[in-house]
């Protein structure tokens, strides 16, 4: 803010664009947490990588018992958002099991999917028969209760995924140590000037994704 601002009391559009700096951060940070999501099965993320060294989606994931194999998964369908991949979505949290091997009782309540997908995703979840079919099958998707998630910050039209949020063996974790917050000084030199700095402090990453399932 120079010293002219100051001079014709213009402290109001300083506000608003000191705030802005501030939805940039936010906006940085939202665009970090949808890495994994956008480069599923890369090893080299800065937020690492889950327990078993493996990337977030694997068709060759390992159980967090290292003695038995039922509690191994695979979590990467590598198919576009349709019918058939919705029922093997459901199929694979059905299936799923701990480390002792025994049934997790897992059940998948949220489609996550690009914006792209917002036509198709609401056909498959909304229709009553089965969609892009000429028939009378019913269409038994409704009955999963899925919570449709409409995510822009995926990057490629095609991606798509499901996650039970609401089992306690979600681990898809972002810590916030602080949200952005301002901080105003003096310019560091003999102009009158005044600047506005911001900081925010978080880190993310996961440990086992049994309960994510990437479709794309």
């Amino acid at each position: 803010m120079t010293h002219k601002f100051k001079i014709f009391n213009q402290y109001g559009l300083w506000k608003r664009w000191s705030k802005q700096i501030g939805d940039i951060q936010i906006d940085t940070k939202d665009i970090e947490l949808a890495v994994p999501y956008n480069s599923p099965t890369s090893t080299t993320l800065t937020c690492g990588k889950g327990f078993d060294s493996l990337a977030l989606a694997s068709n060759t994931h390992l159980g967090m018992n290292p003695n038995i194999t039922s509690d191994n998964f695979d979590n990467y369908l590598n198919t576009d958002l349709s019918f058939t991949g919705i029922q093997s979505a459901r199929y694979y949290f059905k299936m799923a099991k701990d480390q002792m091997g025994n049934w997790m009782g897992l059940k998948g309540d949220t489609l996550y999917f690009e914006p792209t997908l917002w036509w198709t995703a609401n056909e498959l979840v909304g229709s009553s028969k089965k969609p892009h079919e000429f028939s009378n099958t019913t269409n038994l998707i409704p009955e999963m209760g899925l919570t449709l998630f409409e995510y822009p910050r995926l990057t490629s039209t095609n991606k798509w995924g499901m996650l039970d949020k609401s089992s306690q063996h979600f681990d898809m974790n972002c810590f916030t140590a602080r949200s952005p917050k301002m901080y105003f000084k003096d310019a560091p030199d003999n102009t009158l000037d005044s600047i506005a700095l911001t900081i925010q402090y978080f880190t993310y990453g996961w440990g086992n994704p049994k309960c994510v399932l990437v479709g794309r």
